[in-house]
This record gives C-alpha cells, structure tokens and sequence, in this order.
C-alpha cells in the first residue's frame, strides 16, 4: 500500500472534520485536523484524489495527484546469483557464494547447483555469517540426482528453513527478507597449471519442480524461475519469452519446464532470476616468472630455495607476499603441479648450476621402500631405493594429545638437512640440502621420532624424489607386530592416479576393504585373509568395471572380524 500523510484543514474557530471525496483507498485521521490517505494502485499510472474539508456548516474540496511509477524489477521477487571469483591459482581452497536479493519475504529454499568435479572438489558449505545466519534450518546434500547420464560429474542440493516451529524462539521479521549471500561454499582447485587461465563455471540446475525454489512465509506460495542468465549476464532462457525460448527448445537442466506450472489449486509463480558464477583460475604466466618465490624479481636465488623449504615445513602460511603469484612460481619443471617437492630438489640443483629448469621425469616403476621400525614410545624410519634420494617430504597424523613438546627427531644422514614443525595436529618434516649432497641409494635410517605420553602416528603423506627431481613411487614395509586392529590414513592423499591402503591385523583375520563414493555408492572392494601384521592394497581411482572414476572425495571402510572403521580420501585430477 501506499500512503500519502500531511493532509489537513483548519478553521478559525471551530475544529474541522476530512473525508476522502474521491479515489482510491481510505482516509485515516492522525489528528483532529490532520490524516492520510492509503491506497493500493492497480497499475502505473496517475490517481486523483479529491478532499472534503467542512466545521459542519460549511464545506471545502481540493484535489491532488498521484504518479505511481513502476519501480525497477518489480516483477522480481528473488534474484539469485553464485559469485565469480577473483583470478586465484591452483591448488588451494576458493570460497564461492550464493547471493540473494529479495523484493519479498521469503522462509525457504530448495538450491541446486552444478560443478565439474575433474577440476574441483567441494569441501564444504555453511550459512554461519551470512544473510541466513538467523535461519532455523539448513543442510546439504552431495550426489547424483534423477537426471541420468545427463548427471553432470559435481551436484551439490542446499535446503534452508526460516522457522521450524519447534518452540518459543523465531527469527526476527528481518531475516524473511535476507540480502546478501545465502551460502559460503568452499571448493578445493585441482592442482594443475593446465587449468590456468580457464574459468571454471558453477551454474544453477533444474531436474524437477521443486529444484532451485524459494517459498513464502506461510509456505502456500512457491517462486519458480523466470530468467536464468550466465556468469557474464547474457540471458541464456526466458520463461515469458515464448518467441525466442519456445519450451521445445529448452535444453536439459535448463529452468523450470511449463507442466511445473499446470494442475495446481495454488500455482507456483515465476518471479525468481538466476544468474550463474563460477571459479576464474590466474594463468601462471601472468603472476610471475617460474622460480622466483619470494617475489623478488630474481629467479632461483637462495632466498627462493629457502622460502620453498619452509613451505613443506610450516604450510601455505609462509608465503606473505602474494599467495597466489607464489604458488604460481613454485611449478619449477613445468609439470603442471606447483608446491611438490620434485620442483624443490630441481630449484637447490639449478641455484647449484648443476642442472636447467627440465619437464619432470618419469617416476620410477620399482618403488621405494618406507620401513618403519615401531618401538615403545620411538618410530625409527628408513628408505630402501634403487637410486639416490634428493628430497623427502613425510607428513604424519597425530593423536590429538601430542604436542611439539613431545617430539624429538635425530636424524641419521648428516650431510643432508631436517626440518620439521607440528601444526594442527600434522608432524611435517622435510630432508633435503640446499647444496649437492643426497642419501645414497639402498637400505639408510632417515630419522627417529621419540615421544613421550600415550599416542601414535599414522603417516598421511610422503613426496620422495631422487637428486634430479625424478619422483619414486612409496610403499611401506616392516614394523612390530600390532597390538590391535587399525585402518590407516590412505598414501598419499589427495593422490593420483593411485593410492595405498593399509590395515593393521594383530592376529589372523578375514578382511575387506570397500571403496565408496560420496553418494553411498561402491566403487571398488578388496578382500582377503591374512595372518597378524600389515596388509596393504593400492586402488588405481578405478571402479569395479575397470573404469576411470571422476575426481573427489571418496570414503573407504573396512570390516576385519568385529573391527570396522571408515575413513576419507581425496582423488584430484
């Protein structure tokens, strides 16, 4: 409604009384002489209004007019928009929003997104300190919906609800009217150069009726689509349009279909834009030149070497000037992978002049052995290769109570430096030699962790390469005899294209190991039966028909007598 105050009268000696003569709406009194005028206008256009003025023995009319203009989007009750990014680089964790703006009140939302899942992983999604924060309910959901092999290889379903009556306490009246972002999405980039300067769209989906829908207050009205536009805002479908976006031309996912709208005693009303975002990945070239990390437009200096040795050690953390041109940088060989310890062992070897910036080499096919010799309170860990080793990288899991405190490591090849620091709950530690020295090959003790307190280690990740930066494939051996059922983290992880499992058996048991998708789904199973000590498999990221499966997390579960346990992996393309 609109209301239209400040119409009085007045009279020398007497009070007067107002009335509405003619238009639309009602007068209300505000005072003895004074009140307004309340109307809802049927269109644009211009409204008269007459006023009756009179102190019972006389009367008195004037008039005024009204435009009523039609305010921009008026047409709109919803706009809902997934954010483009800035240009970030590979390898890391981007946050991605859903924004809403609202002509109306609303109190739910049934959201569905889509994402290539070769070139990006959801980790997570939240509404804490966004629009909704007040909101009662919210949930999300990853997986396949009805659409067949039209899926697309990422889905992600978000449900939210305003007020779910479950007591005294409701959102206050602004949140059925949020403005802002919806939901905080975070995805983690493949780590691939290849994918640098490509954007990588998220786009809003449709298989059924209720998919990408918001719902008034009182939940007997439902918002459909009306507009969906891309992340450049070119218009890509119009419901109104029936010209040029005829239905028999909508494509599959495209919007709404018209039969939502058919056969409903209350019919859903389309109202609502979308427009599609996505994920802009820096080109490396235009960050910085290959080698100089710190920035300081001097490649492979020792600075570099320096500032790279202690990224394996303290994390992403220790790269203050610029992130993303840092990461860029780090890709030595040109292999497309930043921040691996191959590109390391390459930069020490070209600072030395012994060695160019060259593609990385193929790995070796014999792997290198990781004996690990548990004791009480100690880990003393060895290598056994067929060539020299350059650099290792060796990142363990650590039980909640085992602090830095706790630790001390001893290293056993002294021509070579180790560093190591623990950081939430990680014990990281890298060998490697800012110089031309390297572990020779065969069986050599690399380091000892001694502890003291209750806890253990499991290792999460290793990186090994030889002197010239050719990477080995790892695989553990050795070790006492456990003393109760445990599933380790997978190796590496995230990994590509293979993994290793291992599952620790004091005593002779039956096992088996399921690999499945996010969905619930199995992908791949291993069994077996093994007397006490140590099994471990290797899964190729391929299902049980031998096919390549897609990029993601993947949980795998084993059973082994009365012992089951569950963990999660990452597969990144």
């Amino acid at each position: 409604a609109v209301c239209i105050e400040g119409i009085s009268g007045s009279d020398a000696t007497d009070f007067v009384s107002i009335s509405l003569g003619c238009g639309p709406g009602t007068y209300y009194p505000i005072s003895n002489n004074s009140g307004a005028v309340c109307f809802t206008p049927d269109a644009p256009g211009q409204y008269m209004f007459c006023i009756d003025v009179t102190d019972g023995c006389n009367v008195s009319t004037d008039s005024f007019y009204v435009d009523v203009v039609e305010k921009d989007d008026c047409d709109v009750c919803v706009r809902a928009s997934i954010t483009v990014t800035d240009p970030t680089p590979v390898g890391v964790e981007v946050d991605v929003f859903v924004n809403v703006e609202t002509n109306t009140t609303i109190a739910g939302f049934d959201v569905l997104i889509s994402y290539d899942a070769s070139v990006m992983t959801f980790s997570s999604a939240t509404t804490v300190g966004t629009a909704i924060s007040d909101w009662e309910y919210f949930t999300y959901r990853l997986g396949s919906e009805d659409c067949g092999a039209n899926c697309p290889s990422g889905i992600v379903r978000f449900v939210g609800i305003a007020d779910i009556n479950n007591g005294p306490v409701h959102p206050p009246e602004s949140a059925y009217e949020p403005n802002g972002s919806l939901v905080q999405i975070t995805f983690l980039i493949t780590n691939d150069q290849n994918l640098g300067d490509q954007f990588l769209p998220i786009d809003f989906v449709w298989y059924d009726c209720g998919d990408n829908t918001f719902s008034n207050v009182s939940g007997n009205l439902l918002y459909l689509d009306t507009k969906i536009f891309n992340f450049e805002n070119v218009l890509l479908w119009d419901e109104e349009d029936d010209v040029l976006f005829p239905e028999t031309n909508r494509q599959f996912g495209m919007g709404a279909p018209d039969n939502c709208m058919v056969g409903a005693s209350s019919a859903p009303v389309r109202c609502i834009e979308f427009i599609n975002g996505g994920i802009k990945v820096v080109h490396p070239d235009s960050i910085d030149a290959r080698g100089d990390i710190n920035l300081n437009n001097i490649a492979y200096e020792i600075g570099d070497a320096v500032l790279y040795s202690n990224y394996f050690i303290y994390g992403l953390s220790v790269f203050t000037v610029n992130l993303a041109g840092q990461i860029a940088a780090s890709d030595v060989n040109a292999d497309g992978l930043t921040l691996s310890v191959a590109d390391l062992v390459l930069m020490i070897r070209v600072i030395v002049g012994d060695a160019d910036p060259i593609p990385k080499l193929t790995p070796y096919e014999q792997a290198l052995l990781i004996h690990t010799d548990q004791r009480e309170n100690r880990y003393i860990v060895s290598s056994e290769s067929v060539s020299d080793i350059g650099a290792a990288h060796f990142v363990y899991q650590l039980d909640q109570n085992i602090t830095i405190d706790d630790v001390v490591l001893t290293s056993e090849t002294d021509q070579m430096t180790l560093g190591y620091e623990v950081t939430e709950n990680q014990l990281r530690i890298l060998i490697y030699d800012i110089g031309d020295n390297s572990i020779d090959d065969g069986l050599n003790q690399l380091f000892e962790i001694k502890y003291s307190g209750s806890g253990s280690f499991a290792l999460a990740e290793t990186d090994i390469v030889d002197y010239q930066g050719r990477p080995y494939y790892v695989s553990m051996k050795g070790g006492n005899l456990p003393n109760g059922f445990s599933l380790s983290q997978n190796y590496p992880n995230p990994f590509n294209p293979t993994t290793k499992i291992e599952l620790s058996l004091p005593s002779h048991a039956d096992w088996k190991i399921m690999i499945f998708n996010i969905n619930g789904s199995l992908v791949r199973e291993f069994e077996g039966s093994d007397e006490a000590g140590r099994v471990s498999v290797e899964w190729d990221a391929t299902d049980r028909g031998g096919r390549k499966v897609a990029s993601g997390v993947y949980l795998y579960k084993v059973v082994a007598g009365q012992f089951t346990d569950t963990k999660k992996m990452i597969l990144l393309k």
